[in-house]
């Protein structure tokens, strides 16, 4: 029975109040993104029902229940929801980035109005709603605190981390022709995108050392190499491109703090040099591709051991693994034979929409095998499945071989050249889709064709163009700004820059490793993808990009070059004083809070602290001042305790509010993490109307504390009656504080 119970205690622990309910939702829409479309759509149901009560203040219905009727009950409710909405969207509407970030949705609403294909248009709308719900949503609840935040991106992981170990179940029990088919929940490149990202985030975990134990840096470690080894198992070239090209940058940026120049500039140089080398690589594997063996065509033989002629085509069918492709090849007889033994005709197409005949040409050339009914009979039921399903090269099936990708791209290059046909390769298909997408914004560059248009507008091009794409490869652009530009002009595509890139820049998230990872990831993608066109790509964009902009606590003071002047800090100086300061470097601090005109705007467990620490103030013993101040801190546990201002008559006896909950919540919990603190007054002579911040002592506390933690400890101070202020940390109200990194020699 002890293992029930204990499961049973854990459970009890199970915090329900509605932030914890959000972080839950928040944490399940995480998992969902690599996973499940169907829990993509639930959680973000969910966490909107949840968002339309989260920070309501239901304490005055409490008073009011006994009082009040069912239906007047019911309206005190609507109204106080009402209240805490329009709140919300008062927010929404004095947050600039907000805005910037919903103004990619904003764009796609707006080209309905030009759009014939109405259907089409809303069916998009749809697809795309998380772009406007879910920076709204994560924009106007409480953030996340970091330790939450570090909860959802490892549930995140392990999300990603369960999609791999089933896509290589599929690997170890099914026949897979295309590492496509690996990617059983969403399209392999989204799923190649959250590789990439869970990937970093790993590496900045153990970097940063979020994690001591050893078990943890093993697992660590392990979850780093599974991650690459599946993106070459998976064949991604979007996500290893992104991984290198990340890798690159990282280190670049690691290579310039290094102090030594002696070890600095060796270590850039080949830094540098390692992209020229990675070019030098596939040019000489070009090459390699292209060199084909000479042959002395008067020894080959001329019929088959059935007496058909062979044709000896060196032009036709080009050149693959050093080998002319159409060497002994006897159409008639691979007609006859091949159509005795498959379904699909030999003068068809195979599954994947390329002329049957070239595909098993290709597949007999590349095991060395005779283009008759000879070599037929050879193939194995599987290899002809292979065939079937579109594989032309017996080294297209080898697992972790970027050689056989890079060689299928360059015989799809080949063929594109001599017969003009891109259906053999993906990469050679997008060059299509470009050329066909520059022949759409001729025509239609400064206003777009509409948020429903766009299929009609490409399959009108590749009719007008006489595109040889079979129709199963007739997409759109594969390039999501040239998709925005398609679709809504010039104009459209400005808004779209500016939406991803203002953001960053206007919170000062810019730097932060997070999100600069998360940008490059999403910015290549963009580059030869439609990142936004599905219900996976849009969330997987629309979750992480306002989690990260909006929806998490800071760690740290951000400064911005108008600290000094808005600090009051800019005065006039005497003229010597000036000349010296000119020949210093100059340094700015500015300061980050929010600012609530009310409590009701707080969240409910903020203003459950609030509250405690105003029943606190109730009873603080101040028989001198008659200014009685309690606090109430909220430890990670949930656990709350409180503490009020005690007075002596000798004034430097008696201890402020703050420094009696922290240090009764240290004696007590000296081992729990301390995540908030709230500080109200009670007065007898006056009511307080402006918030009452912590004194100089109760900060340096505060600031001592935070170092012994190692976490932000949130403050939320206010009056009596109006606003409430809240800051991320100490940092915030005591910027340059004494520690004891001064007291070490």
């Amino acid at each position: 029975m002890r293992p029930v119970n204990y499961m049973v205690s854990r459970f009890r622990n199970i915090r329900t109040d509605i932030s914890s309910l959000v972080f839950y939702t928040l944490v399940l829409l995480a998992v969902s993104i690599p996973l499940s479309e169907f829990g993509m759509s639930v959680s973000q149901f969910l966490l909107f029902l949840f968002w339309t009560v989260e920070g309501s203040d239901f304490n005055s219905l409490y008073k009011k229940k006994e009082s009040l009727s069912g239906l007047n009950r019911f309206r005190e409710l609507l109204r106080i929801i009402g209240l805490n909405l329009a709140g919300k969207f008062r927010h929404v509407f004095h947050n600039p980035a907000l805005l910037a970030v919903i103004s990619i949705y904003l764009i796609h609403a707006a080209g309905i109005l030009y759009s014939s294909d109405l259907e089409y248009a809303l069916k998009d709308l749809r697809i795309k709603l998380p772009l406007l719900s879910l920076p709204v949503l994560l924009s106007t609840i409480a953030p996340l605190s970091i330790q939450r935040f570090r909860t959802l991106l490892i549930f995140f992981i392990m999300a990603v981390f369960g999609g791999t170990l089933v896509s290589m179940f599929v690997l170890i029990t099914r026949h897979v022709s295309d590492p496509r088919e690996l990617s059983i929940f969403i399209s392999h490149i989204r799923f190649g995108l959250t590789i990439c990202f869970s990937l970093f985030i790993l590496i900045h975990f153990l970097y940063k050392r979020v994690f001591i134990k050893p078990v943890s840096k093993i697992l660590m470690v392990f979850g780093i190499f599974w991650f690459l080894i599946f993106l070459l198992i998976l064949e991604s070239v979007t996500g290893l491109a992104i991984t290198l090209t990340l890798f690159f940058i990282l280190t670049l940026f690691a290579v310039f703090k290094i102090k030594k120049k002696l070890i600095k500039a060796p270590v850039l140089i080949l830094l540098l040099l390692s992209p020229v080398a990675v070019i030098n690589y596939f040019i000489e594997e070009a090459k390699q591709f292209n060199e084909v063996e000479k042959v002395d065509f008067s020894k080959l033989d001329k019929y088959t051991d059935r007496g058909t002629p062979y044709i000896h085509d060196t032009s036709s069918y080009g050149i693959e693994n050093g080998k002319y492709v159409g060497l002994y090849l006897a159409a008639a007889e691979l007609r006859q034979e091949w159509n005795s033994i498959s379904e699909l005709s030999y003068d068809g197409n195979d599954k994947k929409g390329q002329k049957l005949s070239y595909t098993l040409i290709r597949f007999l050339s590349s095991k060395g095998l005779r283009k008759d009914a000879g070599g037929i009979k050879q193939l194995t039921q599987k290899e002809i499945s292979y065939i079937e399903n579109g594989v032309a090269n017996v080294a297209y099936l080898e697992n972790l071989s970027l050689k056989s990708r890079f060689d299928q791209m360059l015989m799809g290059y080949s063929n594109y050249v001599l017969h003009g046909d891109p259906n053999a390769s993906s990469v050679i298909q997008r060059i299509e889709y470009w050329k066909t997408s520059t022949y759409i914004l001729k025509h239609h560059w400064l206003t777009g064709v509409g948020t429903g248009d766009l299929n009609n507008a490409f399959s009108a091009a590749y009719e007008d163009m006489g595109s040889k794409l079979s129709n199963a490869f007739r997409n759109r652009s594969h390039n999501q700004f040239l998709a925005i530009f398609i679709a809504f002009g010039v104009g459209g595509l400005l808004i779209f820059l500016f939406s991803l890139f203002y953001p960053p820049f206007k919170t000062g998230w810019y730097t932060d490793y997070y999100y600069f990872v998360f940008f490059i990831i999403l910015f290549m993608s963009m580059l030869t993808e439609d990142t936004l066109e599905t219900q996976a790509g849009a969330t997987f964009f629309a979750f992480f990009n306002a989690l990260l902009l909006f929806g998490r606590k800071r760690n740290h003071a951000q400064t911005s070059p108008s600290a000094m002047a808005d600090a009051g800090l800019n005065k006039t100086l005497p003229l010597v004083t000036e000349s010296k300061l000119l020949k210093m470097k100059s340094k700015e601090i500015t300061i980050r809070y929010f600012e609530a005109d009310s409590p009701s705007e707080l969240d409910q467990a903020d203003k459950y602290l609030l509250e405690k620490a105003s029943r606190a103030a109730e009873k603080a013993y101040a028989p001198y001042s008659g200014f009685r101040v309690g606090a109430a801190l909220r430890l990670i546990n949930g656990t709350v305790v409180s503490g009020n201002n005690q007075e002596n008559a000798a004034y430097p006896s008696g201890l402020c509010a703050e420094r009696v909950a922290l240090f009764s919540a240290s004696s007590q919990y000296p081992d729990e993490v301390i995540e908030s603190i709230a500080i109200t007054v009670n007065t007898d002579k006056q009511t307080v109307t402006e918030p009452v911040p912590p004194c100089g002592a109760c900060r340096q506390v505060l600031a001592e504390y935070e170092k012994k933690q190692g976490s932000k400890i949130r403050i939320i101070f206010s009056g009596e009656t109006g606003k409430t202020i809240l800051v991320d940390g100490i940092d915030s109200l005591l910027p340059i504080s004494f520690n004891s990194n001064n007291l070490q020699h």
